[in-house]
């Protein structure tokens, strides 16, 4: 501990004699005082340990909730352009076993079948990114216009066929070539190849020879 000795002016002084106040670099406590402030002290590390931890802790927990919110919009996303060509395929193969039905749908009823009409709003960016999706990067499926109830509407019609489904080109003869309004019959030429040579039975007159 040092200690500073000054005279009636405020002025430091080496002579004694002339000292007027000590002074001390270091306050002189009681160790009652002393043990409250190191208490203190310590609470106040806690206290910025405790702050802390819980941003850290809720940083984290932000970010993995973010992460999550962004799959499950992938996956809802994902599920939707699935949902729509269902939809459309199942539209498809209706019209080819009754041609009543029509081998399209209305967009706006795409989506009133797919999402609820309470979702609809908190929905909306999701089913914009669907239409772009299908209606710019998805060959099976096409745009265009078609009146319904004397109202133009856009909509979808899916022009490919099933994958699972036999070729449409290529039928068995025992088959009948109107068995499908969308299918036309294609003749199967035999396995065993036509012959150059013609063969004329009962042509000429064996008895006439002889």
């Amino acid at each position: 501990m040092i200690f500073r000795v000054y005279d009636n002016h405020n002025q430091p002084v080496d002579d004694i004699t002339k000292a007027y106040k000590l002074t001390t670099t270091e306050g002189i406590h009681s160790v009652l005082c002393r043990v409250r402030r190191s208490v203190n002290s310590a609470m106040q590390h806690l206290a910025w340990l405790a702050v802390g931890t819980t941003a850290f802790l809720t940083l984290g927990w932000l970010i993995k909730h973010r992460l999550k919110q962004r799959e499950e919009s992938q996956n809802a996303y994902k599920d939707l352009i699935n949902n729509i060509i269902t939809l459309l395929e199942n539209q498809y193969e209706d019209h080819l076993h009754d041609p009543e039905v029509k081998p399209w749908l209305a967009i706006t009823h795409i989506r009133d079948m797919l999402i609820p009409s309470q979702d609809r709003k908190r929905l909306k960016n999701l089913w914009e990114q669907a239409v772009k999706q299908i209606s710019q990067h998805e060959s099976r499926i096409r745009a265009e216009s078609q009146l319904i109830h004397g109202e133009e509407y856009e909509v979808w019609r899916w022009i490919q066929p099933r994958s699972s489904s036999p070729s449409p080109t290529r039928k068995k003869r025992t088959e009948s070539p109107h068995s499908s309004n969308e299918e036309t019959y294609v003749y199967t030429p035999p396995d065993v190849g036509l012959t150059e040579c013609l063969k004329l039975r009962n042509f000429f007159d064996p008895h006439g020879y002889e």
